[in-house]
């Protein structure tokens, strides 16, 4: 429990609003330990300019000098002028002075108090609920569900309240409200969303916890699993090879992959195992629990299986199949597994954090996922649909392996470790959000080229569209390898648009006609199809805005 001693505050009562704007400033008795942070909220630069002066007057009036030392060394940030007597922080302008963001931090100049400025007189640049956090020597955009922040010792828990934290430009205001709404009303428990637009990073949010007990905060590099949205990476890494003519879309699978050529499918192109048009989501024969791990084990069984329905006549989900499908193409091209020419020629050279086969090393800042609720009834069920028939497509596609069937399999070592190119990426929304961004922009950022600009028409080129023969009760539309928009279910307004969801809800795509790469990502699974009205809102809110 927190101890009332712990929390200290200056509230400032603005107006008519009837608002309490409070501010932490470690006047808590000096045999306390030091506070953990510092936060100021505000919701405009009047009731910024107002609470300075409660600072002011309380610096004014304190007696102790190590008591006045921590306040020193906790706000020398706020302004040079601490020292000031509170007429002479009113008249300062730089309280209305803008900050500059680099990265993740605001630049802080020492002679000119907060950062480096342009006037800025109607509101700050993170206005209405958001504000800055001083920690560790940085600042940093803060958004609480409360307008009371609460700060205490590191000795107590912290009460339960929602931190969202990162960085917008003025003009997304509306994603911001939007995220924190995910929050208030959709059941978020942990999220980001970041927003590249011509390679500018618009938007960068993340809030929330990464467990129940809402213990351990959601941060800046939180990675999390993101299901079916890593079928956007692996198929990038494909298009990367046929940009670069190292494989052709064309050409029968069997020329790269000559076991393949097994019951029937010789003549099967690489085309087809894109665009879920293979007739291969499933393995029929039952396989034992661990072949999910065993990539040769896979790919072996799906050289040996015979389309389930005739290749290219119609297209239905290759929901865990299209992994080892496409990403043994990928081997047998590049020599390379899938995971390692990920991190390679995709991930790393464009700094994104985001991987397909996690090392170990991350998986203290990795979130479990949290299953969602049972669908409620008449609502669509595709697992209780599938154990209707144990032994039909639909079981096969999603319970063979019947490990599958474990719903902390997710959250295990050996499924981060493994490298499933259907389903296990782990990434941040900023890694995704770089990846799409650079596709957007004609396959370019920062100096990196993943394919030439002419090579995008294929990203968002239609192969598939129609009534899905694994999901039968969704009308699915593929280009090769990522999902595209269409009536009702749609990556904002623009036809171009290309990028793929993941179960639970996450999401990522890259519209080229704005030059828009989005991503979303979140630990709190939610039921339904076919997107989540979380990333819905968000999109919905950017494009408004846009």
């Amino acid at each position: 429990m927190m101890r009332q001693q712990d929390l200290h505050h200056v509230h400032v009562w603005i107006g008519e609003k009837f608002a309490i704007i409070a501010i932490s400033l470690l006047c808590r008795p000096l045999l306390l330990p030091p506070a953990q942070e510092s936060f100021v909220v505000v919701a405009n630069c009047r009731q910024f300019r107002t609470l300075m002066i409660e600072v002011a007057k309380h610096l004014q009036g304190r007696n102790s000098p190590a008591a006045n030392q921590a306040d020193i060394d906790a706000f020398e940030w706020l302004h040079t002028g601490y020292r000031s007597n509170a007429a002479d922080l009113l008249a300062e302008d730089a309280l209305y002075r803008k900050p500059v963001y680099n990265g993740n931090s605001v630049v802080k100049s020492k002679n000119r108090g907060i950062g480096d400025f342009e006037r800025n007189r109607s509101s700050l640049p993170f206005a209405h609920w958001n504000g800055l956090r001083h920690h560790d020597g940085r600042l940093q955009v803060v958004g609480m569900h409360s307008n009371i922040i609460e700060v205490h010792n590191g000795s107590t828990a912290m009460a339960e309240q929602l931190r969202i934290e990162g960085e917008t430009d003025k003009r997304f205001e509306s994603v911001c409200k939007a995220f924190r709404e995910n929050f208030e009303r959709r059941g978020e428990l942990g999220a980001a969303v970041c927003i590249e637009v011509d390679g500018r990073t618009v938007v960068d949010l993340w809030g929330g916890y990464t467990d129940k007990a809402k213990t351990r905060p959601w941060t800046r590099d939180t990675l999390v699993n993101v299901y079916s949205t890593t079928k956007g990476m692996t198929a990038t890494c494909a298009h990367r090879l046929i940009d670069q003519g190292k494989l052709d879309p064309d050409e029968p699978v069997s020329k790269y992959w000559p076991e393949f050529a097994q019951a029937g499918k010789k003549d099967l192109p690489v085309r087809y195992l894109l665009s879920h048009r293979a007739g291969l989501p499933a393995i029929k024969k039952l396989l034992p629990e661990d072949a999910v791990f065993d990539w040769d084990a896979m790919t072996s069984a799906l050289a040996e299986q015979e389309p389930w329905w005739e290749p290219g006549t119609m297209h239905g989900y290759h929901a865990l199949t299209f992994g080892w499908l496409v990403g043994e193409v990928i081997r047998r091209v590049s020599g390379k597994s899938l995971g390692t020419y990920f991190r390679e020629e995709i991930a790393e050279p464009l700094g994104a954090d985001c991987h397909i086969g996690l090392d170990a090393k991350h998986d203290a800042r990795t979130s479990n996922l949290h299953a969602a609720p049972p669908p409620p009834p008449g609502a669509l069920n595709m697992f209780a649909d599938a154990i209707k028939d144990p032994e039909g497509m639909l079981a096969r596609t999603f319970l063979n392996p019947p490990l599958l069937l474990n719903p902390g399999l997710v959250n295990t070592r050996r499924w981060r470790a493994a490298e499933l190119g259907a389903a296990n990426a782990h990434t941040t929304a900023r890694a995704l959000a770089r990846i799409y961004g650079a596709l957007a922009r004609g396959g370019e950022v920062d100096g990196y080229r993943i394919v030439r600009p002419e090579s995008i028409e294929k990203f968002y080129t239609e192969q598939s569209y129609g009534r899905d023969n694994v999901l039968l009760q969704l009308t699915t539309r593929f280009s090769m390898g990522f999902l595209l928009s269409r009536p009702g279910v749609s990556f904002g307004p623009n036809r171009k648009a290309f990028g793929h969801d993941g179960a639970g809800g996450s999401m990522g795509f890259a519209d080229p006609q704005a030059k828009v790469g989005f991503a979303y990502t979140m630990n709190q699974m939610v039921n339904g199809l076919p997107f989540d009205p979380r990333a819905v809102a968000l999109i919905e809110a950017f494009y408004a805005a846009a």
